[in-house]
């Protein structure tokens, strides 16, 4: 058993040492046009682009974006902010009569980094999120960055009564700056990330011009591989054959193989993940006590299951590219027909798939993981009578995301 973990510690560790180019994940941009490449990571709430941080490579300390001295920054695959002198909306949704409406919008003016969507070569899509706020923003060609105008408005027009009204500005916009005349094209565009985008694609693919979707690596899922060292213990009652005693089956090792998929939110910093996966396992052991039965030929437990873990995950940040997880999930277990229980040369069982739960941590360092699970005791004879079980398992598993855009 440590010559097992001792091999697994020691493979987690060469990885780990192999993945350290795995810390640069992006690059800011100066004032002066340097390009420098680093590790980031969103410290702020959802997709927020005010609480970026930065670490330089060679640094174990973060630094705040500096909206002063830094005009772009990206991850690479997953997020490109730039800096932009920008106006916001701030008047009041809620009005007390319809003139207030006529008044027009209240702009405040100032830099910040906007979120690029879509970027074109007729024209970008943009969005600043400020306190549960969404902005979207558009550049034709070469011009300045404008608002792209949407307000709702609620009215109180009798006591408890609310009507609501919609100032929809940004079809008008759009239509003027994209020489739109379709009257269908506008009616489906809504005020919303994936709307606005898909309108921006359509038109460039409509007349062949180049552009990118960059809004499309949101949130994309991870893929990761599994090697997992289980360690299996059974116990079972034998009635049936005079033998009364609660059986333990020696504890076992053996290696297994897996796949998994993890989807990780956007807000909480990417802090809260889902996960589902395959794993294969397999366990074999026996029990042999002629003391009570001379002509006793020893049980044997011949395991084979496929395992299907699902569940929550958290992480925390420790250092660029390093992160905690504690896990939580429920785990239906299949059973694999080649699975048996053998009392003798007269006696062979077979088993039902049943369920357990599952509780899991473990340590990430770029594309690597190293984790740890136990599962709750659950019984595999459930079909055979007068032979209630207890099957304990734990696992300790090296990981490889094959795909990701998180981590």
């Amino acid at each position: 058993m440590i010559k097992n973990l001792s091999f697994f510690l020691v493979l987690f560790l060469l990885l780990s040492v192999m993945s350290y180019g795995q810390k640069i994940n992006g690059y800011i941009l100066n004032n002066k046009g340097e390009k420098n490449e680093c590790f980031l990571r969103n410290i702020g709430s959802g997709e927020s682009t005010g609480k970026y941080e930065y670490s330089l490579p060679g640094e174990n300390i973060f630094h705040l974006m500096d909206l002063a001295k830094i005009k772009e920054f990206a991850i690479y695959n997953q997020v490109k902010c730039v800096r932009e002198l920008i106006q916001i909306d701030v008047s009041p949704n809620r009005i007390r009569n319809a003139k207030e409406i006529e008044k027009g919008p209240e702009l405040d003016e100032g830099h910040a980094y906007l979120r690029v969507l879509f970027e074109g070569k007729l024209g970008s899509l943009y969005a600043y999120y400020d306190q549960g706020n969404t902005f979207y923003y558009y550049r034709v060609r070469q011009s300045t960055i404008e608002l792209l105008y949407h307000k709702q408005y609620q009215m109180e027009i009798a006591t408890g009564v609310v009507e609501t009204s919609r100032d929809d500005t940004y079809k008008e916009q759009l239509a003027q700056a994209f020489h739109i005349q379709e009257e269908r094209t506008l009616q489906k565009l809504s005020y919303t990330k994936n709307s606005l985008v898909q309108f921006f694609e359509n038109y460039h693919k409509a007349h062949n011009a180049s552009g990118e979707n960059i809004a499309k690596n949101d949130s994309k899922p991870i893929f990761t591989v599994r090697g997992v060292l289980n360690s299996n213990s059974f116990s079972s009652r034998m009635q049936d054959l005079g033998d009364t005693e609660f059986v333990s089956f020696k504890a076992a090792q053996s290696f297994g193989y897996g796949l998994e998929v993890e989807y990780n939110f956007a807000f909480n910093r990417n802090k809260l993940a889902v996960f589902g996966g395959a794993n294969y396992a397999s366990y074999y052991s026996d029990y042999s006590d002629h003391s009570i039965q001379v002509t006793h030929d020893g049980y044997k437990w011949d395991y084979y299951s496929m395992d299907l873990p699902v569940g929550l995950r958290y992480y925390g940040h420790l250092f660029p590219g390093g992160r905690l997880f504690l896990e939580v999930g429920f785990c239906p277990q299949i059973i694999l027909d080649n699975s048996e229980l053998f009392l003798n040369s007269n006696h062979t069982y077979r088993f039902d798939s049943s369920a357990k739960e599952m509780f899991g941590a473990g340590f990430s360092y770029g594309r690597f993981a190293l984790a740890g699970r136990v599962f709750t005791t659950n019984n595999v004879t459930q079909n055979l009578y007068k032979r209630g079980s207890k099957l304990k398992q734990w696992t300790i598993s090296v990981q490889y995301d094959i795909f990701r855009s998180i981590r």
